[in-house]
């Protein structure tokens, strides 16, 4: 077999990015080739423990018991320190979470002095204190005050919106996006845009409450309004 070397033969390294250990022990076995883990990274978006980088790079001509240098996905992601939010703007507290590697979980709303400001931090309902040492990409819950106004808001209107800017109007009108369900014509979830939404435009609702979505990809459900949901997107406050 030629991808075995025969008098000076070279051996083509094979691409071993987003495969597991499991997957490349018996390939580079019968390629004579050799592998060891040198560093690791964490994405998300991958499996742990899944390869991201090799070196000598895929398609490079190598010799027999080269060994394949990698770097895999760490099982778990680093630690950060929490930073400290209180007394921040939602805006601004936002922006910290995006800047440290953290996301914006639920907007939980108490009576306080001022609106939108952050009176603590939580995750999955445990108090985090500033300081203490957490997962990157946690979902880090808010807890901001509602002001002395009315503790009532009106839905604004979200038909024909993509997910993200429906994540990114939401929260200026302290209410918070609940279940997101997709119809079985999606087949790009970043494309899909809103046909539906519960609670309707235009209803009142309390700050804090949720709002779930339902997104499509079928045309035909997007030319023609819901006809209870004809409030227009209202400016942010």
């Amino acid at each position: 077999m030629d991808i075995y070397t025969k008098h000076g033969e070279s051996i083509t390294v094979p691409d071993l990015r987003n495969l597991k250990f499991d997957e490349i022990d018996e390939m580079l076995g019968e390629q004579k080739l050799k592998y060891k883990i040198t560093d690791s990274s964490y994405v998300s978006s991958m499996p742990a423990l899944a390869i991201i980088a090799q070196n000598p790079k895929p398609s490079s001509k190598v010799k027999e018991n080269r060994t394949i240098y990698l770097t895999v996905n760490a099982k778990y992601p680093p630690k950060i320190t929490m930073p400290n939010l209180r007394d921040a703007s939602l805006k601004f507290a936002r922006s910290i979470l995006e800047t440290n590697g953290l996301r914006l979980g639920k907007l939980i709303y108490k009576p306080g002095q001022g609106r939108n400001v952050v009176l603590s931090q939580e995750i999955k309902g445990q108090l985090i204190k500033p300081g203490e040492k957490i997962f990157k990409n946690s979902e880090i819950d808010l807890i901001l005050s509602s002001g002395y106004g009315s503790s009532l808001r009106s839905v604004p209107n979200l038909f024909n919106l993509v997910l993200s800017e429906a994540e990114f109007i939401l929260p200026s009108y302290n209410i918070n996006l609940g279940k997101v369900s997709y119809d079985e014509s999606v087949t790009n979830e970043s494309l899909a845009k809103i046909y539906q939404q519960s609670p309707k435009a235009g209803q009142q609702i309390s700050i804090g409450e949720f709002i779930d979505i339902y997104l499509t990809q079928d045309e035909s459900k997007l030319t023609i309004q819901d006809s209870t949901s004809t409030e227009p997107i209202l400016d942010d406050e």
